[in-house]
C-alpha cells in the first residue's frame, strides 16, 4: 500500500474529506432563510446531526487512527505531507463556510457579538462599557475584533440578521481553528511520521466539537484558545516573559483563561531562583493586562481599575452548580440547582473547592515529579481543564473545549495511544452536551433538565473518562509507562531543551 502513487493517495485523502464535508454541512442544519421551522422540526435536525456526525466522526476517527497511525498504510514524504495537508486545510475551510450560514448560532451570542461590534464602532472604544442599561460581560480584548468586524460589515454592506452576518461573525473562531489544526501539523512533524501529523491535525479540523463550536454555534473559545495553545509553545520553549504575555492577552479575550494560571504558577515555582526571569514575566503580563484594555477605561469612573469591576462582576454571575455542563455535578442532580444547595450535607460549593484543590495538588505532583520534559504542561492542562469542567461549579457547557486543544498536543509529545482515545471521548460527549443545548437554543425551548436521558449518560461518561484519565496520567508522567499508537522516531533533544527543559522522554 505505501508503493501506491502519490496522486492517489492525496486523491483519495481528499475525496474522503469532502464527503465529510458534505454530509455534515447539510445534515441537521437549520437554515436561517426558513423562519417557518417549528420546535419539533428542529428537534428532528438536531437529532439527525447529532447521530450522522458522531457516526461520521467515529468511522473517520476509526479510518485515520487504522491508516495513518496504528499501520500508517498511507505514508507520505515530508513534500508530499505538505501538499496533503494544505488540501485538507483547503477542505476544512469549505466545509466551516457551508455551516456557517446554514445554522443560526446561539441567538444571545449571536446577537451579543452583534450588538456589541456596532455599539463599539458607532460610538467609540472609550464609550462602550459604563452603561447600566446594557450588558457587556465580555473583557475588552475581543471588542476590538468586533470594531473591525462591525467596519467590515458596513464597508461590504451586510447587514443583519443575513447569512453573510453569520459567516463574519463565525470568521474569527473559523480561522483560529485553521490556525490551530496549523500548529498541530507544524508542530507534530517534528516528531512523529508525516502521516501521523496528518492524522492528528485531520482529527481536529474535522472534530465535530470543533466545528460546532465555532462554525454552528459561533462561540469564540477556538480564537480564545489560540492564545492559550502560543502561550503554553512559549512555556514549552523556555520563553516565560513571552508566554506569560500572551497568557495575560488570553486573560483580556475571555476570564476563562484564569483556569490554565496554574501552568504558569508551577514554572514559576520550579523557576523561583531566576529572579530576572519571573520579574520580567510578571512586567510583561502587567504591561499587557493594562495598556491592551486602557483605551475603554480612560472614560470609566474608575479609569483602568474599571476593568477590576468587570471582572468581579463577570465571574460572580450564573450561581449554579452547574449550567447545562454534563459533569459530575449534573449526574448528580445538580444541573441549574443553587451552589448553596446541599448534597451529603456538604454544599455544592464546597465539593467543589474540595475537588479542585485535590485535582490541583494532583497536577503539582505530577508536574514536580516527572522527568518529562516541560512538553508535560500540555497533559497536565488537559488533565486540569478536565477537572475544572467536572468538578467546578458555575461550569457552562462549553468549558470542556478547553481541555481538547492541549490534549491532542499532549498526544504529539507522549505519542500514548490512551491520550488519543480520551480526546476521542471527551470530543464525542462534548458534541453531545452542547449539540443538545445549541439545538434547544434554536427552537426556543427553555429547559432546566436535571434527570435527562442523553444529560445521564454523557455525565456518566464523563466521570468514567475522567477516572481513567486519573490512572493514565499516573502510568504516564510518575510510572512512565507508555503505549504508542505508532511506530516511532525518538524525540528531538535539540529543539526541545531551552531554558525550562528537563531530562528528555523516549518512551523507551
Amino acid at each position: 500500500m505505501n508503493r501506491m502513487s502519490f496522486k492517489l493517495k492525496l486523491g483519495m485523502m481528499v475525496c474522503f474529506c469532502l464527503f465529510i464535508c458534505l454530509t455534515l454541512a447539510f445534515t441537521g442544519t437549520i437554515n436561517i432563510s426558513n423562519a417557518s421551522d417549528n420546535a419539533a422540526m428542529i428537534t428532528t435536525a438536531s437529532r439527525t446531526r447529532l447521530i450522522w456526525w458522531s457516526l461520521l466522526f467515529i468511522a473517520f476517527f476509526l479510518v485515520v487512527y487504522r491508516n495513518l497511525l496504528l499501520k500508517q498504510r498511507l505514508a507520505f514524504s515530508k513534500s508530499e505531507s505538505n501538499i496533503v495537508f494544505i488540501a485538507l486545510l483547503c477542505v476544512a475551510a469549505f466545509l466551516r463556510l457551508l455551516i456557517a450560514p446554514s445554522i443560526i448560532g446561539f441567538s444571545s451570542d449571536i446577537v451579543s457579538f452583534v450588538a456589541w461590534s456596532q455599539d463599539v464602532a458607532q460610538n467609540g472604544i472609550s464609550h462602550f462599557y459604563g452603561h447600566p442599561d446594557k450588558l457587556a460581560d465580555y473583557p475588552p480584548g475581543y471588542m476590538y475584533v468586533l470594531y473591525i468586524l462591525a467596519k467590515w460589515a458596513h464597508a461590504i454592506g451586510i447587514e443583519y440578521p443575513s447569512q453573510g452576518t453569520l459567516i463574519l461573525y463565525k470568521l474569527p473562531a473559523m480561522l483560529a481553528d485553521l490556525v490551530c489544526t496549523y500548529l498541530i501539523f507544524s508542530v507534530s512533524r517534528k516528531y512523529i511520521a508525516p502521516a501521523a501529523a496528518i492524522a492528528l491535525a485531520a482529527l481536529y479540523a474535522f472534530n465535530p466539537a470543533i466545528i460546532l463550536n465555532s462554525a454552528a454555534w459561533g462561540q469564540i473559545d477556538s480564537f480564545f484558545m489560540l492564545f492559550i495553545l502560543l502561550a503554553i509553545m512559549m512555556l514549552v520553549k523556555g520563553k516565560v516573559p513571552l508566554s506569560t504575555a500572551l497568557f495575560a492577552l488570553a486573560v483580556l479575550i475571555k476570564p476563562q483563561a484564569l483556569m490554565f494560571g496554574p501552568l504558569l504558577l508551577f514554572v514559576f515555582i520550579r523557576i523561583r531562583q531566576d529572579i530576572k526571569t519571573i520579574a520580567l514575566s510578571v512586567v510583561a503580563g502587567l504591561l499587557v493586562i493594562v495598556l491592551v484594555p486602557l483605551p475603554f477605561m480612560i472614560h470609566q469612573i474608575h479609569g483602568p481599575l474599571s476593568i477590576i469591576d468587570l471582572y468581579k462582576n463577570t465571574l460572580g454571575s450564573y450561581n449554579y452548580a452547574t449550567l447545562n455542563a454534563y459533569n459530575l455535578i449534573a449526574l448528580v442532580g445538580g444541573n441549574w440547582q443553587p451552589v448553596s444547595n446541599k448534597i451529603l450535607f456538604i454544599s455544592y460549593t464546597m465539593w467543589s473547592y474540595f475537588l479542585i484543590a485535590a485535582s490541583l495538588v494532583y497536577c503539582g505532583f505530577l508536574y514536580f515529579k516527572s522527568k518529562a520534559n516541560d512538553a508535560k504542561l500540555y497533559w497536565i492542562a488537559f488533565f486540569f481543564m478536565t477537572a475544572v469542567f467536572m468538578v467546578m461549579v458555575k461550569m457552562h457547557e462549553r468549558y470542556l473545549f478547553y481541555a481538547l486543544l492541549p490534549g491532542l498536543m499532549s498526544c504529539i509529545y507522549f505519542k500514548d495511544r490512551r491520550i488519543l482515545l480520551l480526546f476521542f471521548g471527551f470530543s464525542l460527549t462534548h458534541f453531545f452536551n452542547t449539540d443538545e443545548v445549541l439545538a434547544n437554543n434554536i427552537a426556543n425551548i427553555v429547559t432546566f433538565n436535571r434527570h435527562g436521558v442523553l444529560l445521564v449518560i454523557t455525565s456518566l461518561a464523563n466521570t468514567l473518562l475522567f477516572i481513567y484519565m486519573i490512572k493514565v496520567s499516573w502510568d504516564i508522567l510518575i510510572r512512565n509507562k507508555l503505549q504508542p499508537f505508532a511506530e516511532i522516531k525518538p524525540m528531538s533533544t535539540s529543539t526541545n531543551k531551552g531554558r525550562l527543559g528537563h531530562k528528555e522522554r523516549t518512551g523507551k
